[in-house]
């Protein structure tokens, strides 16, 4: 089990830092996903679905006001 996923294999591949927006870039170009399963973001303009909080005083307006903003902005600014 496991396929190619070396956590599961019990392999230790050194610190990894999981970036929601780099996934989002290539899973999830169309923003279809996103924008079926967080209704928040469903009216957003087209790219900025995954990244709302860009959208700086329009937010209220594209019905994504209240959505949270990032904890961390870059991947980089966890480590």
């Amino acid at each position: 089990g496991g396929g190619g996923d070396p956590w599961a294999k019990g392999i230790s591949i050194g610190d990894a830092v999981f970036d929601p927006w780099e996934q989002a870039m290539q899973y999830d170009r169309s923003e279809a996903y996103v924008r079926r399963w967080i209704p928040e973001l469903r009216d957003v303009p087209a790219g900025y679905a995954h990244r709302p909080h860009e959208l700086e005083g329009a937010r209220e307006a594209a019905g994504c006001g209240s959505y949270p903003r990032p904890l961390a902005l870059e991947a980089s600014a966890l480590t």
